[in-house]
């Protein structure tokens, strides 16, 4: 007996990228079916037998149902339980859960926490217990991002970056388990743009100073470090040759 079998668990980014950016929409849609039976699905032999390992009678009705995709298909989560009317909040939790099995968590570091550290990890932890209770995956981002600096960062760059790695470490470690999917380091091949100039000098004047290279290891290191078992991303946007 053959079944169609898992989705791959690809990012939507890279399967959009495999069909080229010069297609129509009418296009993409046209040939979306011949590319799932393609990429998306494939055959397996399943060997179906009985608790005591003796084989079913041929006439044995089976059924067979999938309970979860492998494939991760979510968004931002930002609005839950802050909606406007309790009418709303509902309606976000039931289509969320229904349609959606991944959750981005907002960890901007200017609004997120204090120079001593997460002020807002009581709301991170409700958000993780009901993306738990509804078989959600989570994943945290930005844990470093110098795209606004917060209010008491010190003007020193080295103290100002020692805190930013202290950071990672700190939030990695302590969600351990309710969180271990991680954007470390946000749009770092852009790090200096006007706008981070701008709002983000101490950041982004430390990440000058070291350079993009070793600001990249030593997030990374510092997250591996909190959790050796985390999937760990660098989040960009730029797919030019710079």
């Amino acid at each position: 007996m053959k079944y169609l079998a898992y989705l791959l668990t690809v990012a939507v980014v890279l399967s959009v990228s495999s069909v080229g950016f010069a297609m129509s929409k009418d296009e993409i849609i046209t040939g979306a079916d011949a590319r799932i039976e393609k990429y998306r699905k494939g055959d397996v032999v399943l060997q179906i037998v009985a608790p005591d390992g003796e084989a079913f009678a041929e006439d044995t009705v089976i059924a067979i149902e999938q309970m979860r995709h492998e494939f991760l298909f979510g968004c931002n989560i930002f609005k839950l339980g802050k909606c406007r009317t309790p009418a709303d909040n509902a309606a976000y939790e039931k289509y969320y859960s229904e349609l959606l099995n991944f959750a981005t968590l907002p960890f901007y570091w200017w609004n997120y926490s204090n120079e001593h550290g997460g002020i807002d990890d009581k709301r991170t932890d409700e958000v993780i217990k009901w993306c738990r209770e509804h078989n959600i995956t989570t994943k945290g981002h930005p844990l470093a991002w110098n795209y606004v600096d917060p209010r008491w960062l010190p003007d020193d760059v080295d103290k100002a970056m020692k805190m930013q790695f202290d950071r990672i470490g700190r939030c990695v470690k302590h969600f351990k388990g309710g969180i271990d999917t991680w954007d470390v380091v946000n749009e770092a091949t852009h790090y200096d743009r006007p706008q981070c100039l701008q709002r983000a000098p101490k950041l982004t004047g430390g990440i000058k100073k070291m350079g993009v290279g070793a600001y990249l290891r030593k997030a990374f290191e510092s997250a591996r470090k909190a959790s050796p078992d985390a999937t760990l991303i660098i989040n960009d946007y730029r797919t030019d040759q710079a």
